[in-house]
């Protein structure tokens, strides 16, 4: 059955006469194929986007609450060729075409980039020789020196250094 329409419900199958079959949170409009069905949003430019979106209403942003948006171009206000997942209305998170995410920012420069706060309930691992910056810029920064060995940086400089069995401090001179 190519394309069914289901008069009491108003539910469309593409390759599929039962719809209604699947569950109700999504079978308004089912496409079936027995190997890979798929759905495409085509344009013929690449300055312009196409939307999967979410309504509560018809008015003001009730129109698009949430949305899954492909931008071609940059009309988004990001970077050509970025997909974005928008949660009420203003909250995004992209993926561009480096394979970059942004959280709270539509243009990742790292392959994760967050603007605001970040809460972690569980380990965070950092590979050994690795640093965690501090400060935006690269003269700030905490990183493993040597095996079991944690410094701290600032200023461009060394200034604390934990070893197994000791601190050392560029400034003090504790030993």
């Amino acid at each position: 059955t190519p394309i069914t329409i289901q008069r009491s419900s108003g539910n469309v199958g593409i390759g599929t006469n039962l719809p209604s079959s699947y569950d109700a949170e999504g079978n308004n409009l089912v496409v079936f194929d027995t190997t890979t069905p798929g759905i495409t949003i085509a344009t013929d430019t690449t300055t312009s986007r196409g939307s999967v979106l979410f309504a509560d209403g018809t008015t003001g942003s009730e129109k698009y609450r949430g949305g899954v948006i492909y931008d071609h171009g940059t009309g988004m206000g990001g970077v050509a060729d970025t997909m974005y997942l928008r949660a009420g209305v203003t909250g995004y998170l992209a993926l561009n075409a480096l394979g970059y995410v942004g959280i709270g920012t539509k243009t990742p420069a790292q392959p994760l980039h967050v603007i605001g706060d970040v809460r972690f309930d569980d380990a965070v691992s950092i590979q050994p020789t690795m640093k965690l910056y501090l400060d935006g810029g690269n003269d700030t920064f905490i990183t493993e020196s040597g095996a079991n060995n944690i410094s701290f940086y600032t200023g461009g400089g060394e200034k604390i250094r934990i070893e197994q069995e000791r601190i050392n401090s560029a400034y003090s001179g504790v030993q």
